[in-house]
This record gives C-alpha cells, sequence and structure tokens, in this order.
C-alpha cells in the first residue's frame, strides 16, 4: 500500500525510516553494537 504524506508529516516519516534502518542494522550485526539507545530516542521523537 503506497501512502501519500503530508508535508508536515515529513520529519516523522524521515524518523521512522531511520529507525526502520537502525534496526536492521541491529539484527544484521547484533555483535557488540549497541543502537538500543538510539533507536529508542528516535521512537520518543516520533512520539512527541
Amino acid at each position: 500500500m503506497d501512502f501519500k504524506y503530508l508535508d508536515f508529516e515529513q520529519p516523522i516519516l524521515e524518523l521512522e525510516k531511520q529507525i526502520k534502518s537502525l534496526n536492521s542494522i541491529n539484527y544484521v550485526n547484533s555483535q557488540i553494537i549497541d543502537i538500543d539507545k538510539e533507536i529508542n530516542k528516535l521512537k520518543k521523537k516520533v512520539q512527541i
């Protein structure tokens, strides 16, 4: 499903893209890399 986003929604869309990207990196590199803190920061920004 292709969604159309309004101009004011673009920052939220970008944050959600960053979260997805970080989640995939975290999944692939589940070694010592701890990016959960960064993911949580971005999730909080989306909720605001």
